[in-house]
């Protein structure tokens, strides 16, 4: 691993990001052959925003996949080769398909209701005037597939109306995402198990620290010293002219039983994943001294 160099040149945010990048390690200029692919499997609410922005202060911009939606198709093979860093909502089978070469998967997972209920609220904090203007993010089924969720269906329906009609979309999300492929919802459940294990890092939003770091360790970069918290939806309003504030609504007994249904694999997947992140977590320590002794 080499340092890039830190001209800025004439990108006028150049200088900002490098000054960034002082601090927070080492840019990342490698040969394109030399190490795995860095892919950042974004699931949609799940805290990836401010992961991304984590990430990619470690490498120059032109190394770094500028789709951050499942559209990896469209990029020409011999385009995706070059690039070092891919982050974005990709399904585990576009990134097995699409990006050549090995990869260093991560991801990071959210408890599955509050996801859920973020999306539905994120969806529905968009203006009408967002929404007309970029059907491609709001139109059901197609906004499913590029994003993980579309915006005109939360925006025109209360939660239990959107938990009923959107059901099949919504069901199971995160297992689907990372499982992929045809079959049952227990042959998906198992693959996405089964991948989440062969993961460089698997990370939980609800402890996004020690997620940060695990990440950070895995694909051997100067941990950040400081991880920005995700905003809620009155913050992210205020900040874009796009979004608006919207009320919370309050759970019935029927739309929590609802939610419980529609997110049973997802339960599942997070459970399993959250031993996961515990296992590895006490191999690391039981490590630790192994190393100090050899040192």
């Amino acid at each position: 691993m080499r340092s890039g160099g830190l001209d800025g040149g004439a990108n006028p945010g150049a200088k900002t990001m490098n000054f960034l990048r002082l601090f927070t390690g080492t840019v990342l200029d490698e040969p394109v052959e030399s190490r795995p692919k860095r892919v950042f499997l974004h699931i949609p609410k799940c805290g990836g925003s401010s992961l991304h922005k984590l990430l990619a202060a470690h490498f120059r911009s032109t190394k770094i996949c500028p789709m951050r939606h499942n559209r990896l198709e469209s990029i020409k093979p011999q385009a995706l080769a070059k690039y070092q860093l891919f982050s974005g909502h990709f399904t585990w089978e576009s990134v097995d398909k699409f990006i050549p070469g090995p990869k260093s998967i991560v991801t990071i997972l959210r408890e599955p209701v509050r996801r859920l209920l973020s999306s539905y609220y994120f969806g529905r904090s968009h203006t009408w005037r967002f929404i007309r203007k970029h059907p491609h993010f709001s139109e059901a089924p197609a906004a499913y597939d590029l994003h993980g969720m579309a915006y005109r269906p939360a925006k025109e329906l209360e939660l239990e109306q959107y938990l009923d009609s959107q059901y099949h979309h919504l069901s199971g999300l995160m297992v689907r995402w990372i499982g992929g492929g045809d079959g049952s919802p227990d042959e998906m459940l198992a693959r996405a198990k089964l991948h989440l294990s062969q993961m460089a890092s698997v990370g939980l939003l609800e402890d996004m620290e020690s997620s940060v770091e695990g990440i950070f360790n895995a694909w051997s970069l100067l941990c950040p010293t400081a991880i920005p918290k995700e905003l809620d939806q009155s913050q992210l309003a205020n900040m874009y002219p796009w979004l608006e504030a919207v009320d919370i609504q309050e759970l019935s007994s029927s739309v929590s039983d609802m939610l419980q249904e529609i997110c049973a694999l997802d339960i599942e997947l997070y459970e399993y994943a959250r031993q996961l992140v515990m296992y590895r977590r006490n191999q690391r320590q039981l490590q630790i001294p192994k190393t100090r002794a050899a040192a």
